[in-house]
């Protein structure tokens, strides 16, 4: 679990991440991020009620993605806004496929 500190909460860095252009997308979940002037990243999971109806299975999706995250928290690029918006297929697929998918975002994106 992420300090109180790490994760993004107020309506005002999601608004700000909102109108940010760097976006990346999968089938399995999209991801916005940008620079907080922090010297420390930040992290949200997003997963709507249309997305994943039942409350058991938005918060297994948050876990499965914070899981995946965990292990790059501290190599993580400083200074970003990050917010993990989660699509329906995300608890189809194997664990491996989805820690391969985050784990390429973040390389190719240059945020580890």
């Amino acid at each position: 679990m992420l300090a109180k500190k790490y994760r993004l909460s107020a309506k005002k860095d999601f608004s700000r991440i909102y109108k940010s252009r760097k976006t990346y997308n999968t089938p399995f979940f999209a991801v916005k991020y940008v620079d907080n002037g922090l010297p420390y990243s930040r992290l949200a999971v997003v997963v709507s009620k249309k997305t994943l109806p039942k409350a058991t299975e938005r918060n297994r999706a948050r876990r499965i993605v914070r899981a995946i995250l965990g292990p790059h928290w501290p190599k993580l690029k400083k200074h970003a806004d990050i917010v993990v918006f989660i699509k329906k297929g995300i608890l189809k697929i194997q664990s491996e496929q989805a820690k391969q998918l985050i784990s390429d975002f973040l390389h190719q994106q240059r945020l580890l």
